[in-house]
């Protein structure tokens, strides 16, 4: 088709993403936004750009927040984004507890939701429950009696 029309479409993007593209392609950069960082990871797998993959990836990990984290795993898990899914889980380990206790949590796709459960689960694991769910307060006052 290339060959016969000096035209090629592209129908599978939006414009703005595109224009990005061009401009990583022509000048090594581009600006980007959370939905434009994806949407150009989506462009970099299709034509096998893996500096557009790491300029995205970058992207994402810089500006990873509580609120769109699980979005960014996804992102790694589906464009095999090692690297990042591997910050992704470090970032999940140090804010889970802020993660479970979100309203929407429950709304989290399930692979993401299941790996959270997990964190948190061990975190409670080793931490413990708090010491006051353990003993009331006024067992503290009780002497200890028994072989120790």
């Amino acid at each position: 088709m290339e060959s016969h029309s000096s035209v090629i479409e592209i129908n599978d993007t939006k414009a703005s993403v595109f224009k990005g593209f061009l401009e990583f392609l022509y000048l090594g950069k581009t600006v980007l936004n959370e939905t434009s960082a994806i949407d150009m990871l989506d462009l970099a797998d299709k034509y096998l750009l893996d500096d557009l993959k790491t300029f995205c990836e970058n992207y994402l990990q810089l500006n990873t927040t509580v609120e769109n984290c699980i979005k960014t795993f996804e992102t790694a898990c589906n464009y095999e984004l090692p690297t990042l899914k591997k910050w992704m889980l470090s970032f999940f380990q140090k804010n889970v507890r802020k993660l479970v206790e979100r309203k929407d949590f429950e709304e989290t796709p399930k692979a993401s939701y299941l790996v959270l459960l997990k964190m948190h689960w061990e975190e409670n694991e080793i931490l413990g429950p708090p010491i006051s769910k353990l003993l009331k307060m006024n067992d503290l006052a009780k002497p200890i009696s028994g072989n120790l």
